[in-house]
């Protein structure tokens, strides 16, 4: 079995690695820490939007033997090396530069030469990697006996992995396919503008004032179906029509967070939901208990870095797919939320973090936790303290979400690694 492995590096020596490493590396610490040392630790510049990026290659391969990896920690903070040798063993990169710094500055920079080390994990970890050799061939097999032999494969903890089908269905309506199939059979015909076809409304971004107003006049979030003819054809908004079936299959590729979002805010839709779910053996909780469940929702929470002073952001995806999880099982009513007080508790978390949880997710999980348990007068006013609101439109003004991601975009030096 071969593998087309794609990793980055951060510098590589002009001239290999010798065999007398001491010596020929003895510069490129000195350059390094010259470097090192006139650097500080500062905000990270905004990400580059552009959508399109241009690669241009004007040098020449490097020998991954020439390549080295370079580690940033705070002095307060030493290196794990058991948490770099997978990293390294993967890449085969021979060297690593660890550097700290303090007071923002870069003082002690200290290279490795991490071959021999790399070689030695390998060797004490062989029973692990030959049970990762055995779970990659057995991926494999999966994906040559699914349909067009291209699978997506997911592991969020847990004892399961994800192996969906990587094939994909159309991504947008099909009377938009339509117009651009007759524009393309005709190369003169201009882009259709407003000007031409005044019957046709420009298409507004989610979490835009257009929607913000939309959920005004709707607020049970209900989309009304809009349709403007004009002379190329017809819009019409069929948000919330899809199917169980289509609902399920975007949960299982992207996320069941994508469930949430898909379905209308009413909970007899998620019993019958969940019971196709069911029906289907789809392993929607993974071994997870409600503790389990639980702490990964915290997982989602950003949290404060008083050595980097910054803030590390959490694994809202994590936290959010978590969420259906809850959700899930206090629909079917399953053994493992009887806990009343356990469940409250996780209740409580998703209704009073909207930064993390949006409207649905909060209406829909304390619904099918009110559903589920008969809840004493403490437990209504504790949720009482935390209210849901009457449509989704507070969240799309305070943190309007992406369409393809629900993660924000935020660097990581190699501190993060």
């Amino acid at each position: 079995m071969r593998f087309l492995l794609r990793h980055e590096t951060d510098r590589y020596v002009a001239n290999g690695v010798s065999s007398g490493i001491a010596g020929a590396t003895s510069d490129l610490v000195d350059e390094l820490s010259n470097r090192l040392s006139i650097m500080s630790v500062s905000q990270a510049p905004e990400s580059i939007r552009d959508r399109m990026t241009i690669v241009s290659t004007k040098t020449r391969p490097v020998d991954v033997e020439s390549t080295l990896e370079i580690k940033t920690r705070a002095a307060s903070r030493t290196l794990a090396m058991d948490e770099v040798f997978p990293q390294l063993w993967l890449s085969q990169t021979p060297l690593l530069v660890v550097a700290y710094h303090q007071q923002n500055r870069f003082s002690d920079v200290k290279l490795h030469n991490v071959k021999k080390d790399v070689c030695d994990w390998e060797s004490a970890n062989r029973e692990n990697l030959r049970k990762l050799a055995f779970l990659i061939k057995r991926i494999r097999q999966v994906v040559e006996e699914s349909n067009g032999r291209r699978a997506l494969v997911k592991y969020n903890g847990g004892s399961a992995v994800q192996i969906t089908s990587g094939l994909q269905s159309r991504a947008l309506a099909d009377d938009l396919y339509s117009i651009w199939d007759e524009l393309k059979q005709n190369e003169c015909t201009p882009i259709p503008n407003r000007s031409e076809h005044p019957g046709i409304e420009p298409m507004m971004p989610y979490g835009s004032m257009s929607n913000a107003r939309q959920c005004e006049r709707d607020p049970d979030n209900k989309p009304a179906i809009r349709q403007s003819t004009g002379a190329i054809g017809t819009f019409t908004n069929t948000e919330g029509s899809a199917s169980h079936s289509e609902i399920i299959e975007r949960g299982l590729r992207y996320g069941f967070r994508r469930i949430i979002r898909s379905m209308p805010t009413r909970l007899s839709d998620y019993h019958s939901l969940c019971e196709t779910l069911r029906s289907r053996q789809v392993d929607v909780l993974a071994g997870r208990s409600l503790r389990d469940i639980m702490r990964d929702m915290r997982q989602g929470k950003d949290d404060w870095d008083p050595d980097e002073r910054r803030t590390i952001a959490g694994f809202k995806s994590l936290a959010r797919d978590s969420a259906f999880r809850l959700l899930y099982a206090l629909v079917l009513d399953l053994p493992g939320v009887s806990d009343q007080n356990m469940a409250f508790n996780a209740t409580m978390f998703v209704v009073s973090h909207r930064r993390i949880f949006k409207y649905k997710t909060r209406r829909m999980v304390r619904e099918a936790f009110e559903e589920r348990f008969l809840i004493s007068r403490n437990q209504r006013d504790g949720l009482n303290k935390w209210p849901i609101g009457d449509s989704p439109c507070a969240d799309l003004r305070e943190d309007a979400e992406e369409t393809t991601s629900e993660e924000e975009l935020y660097y990581f030096d190699s501190d993060s690694s």
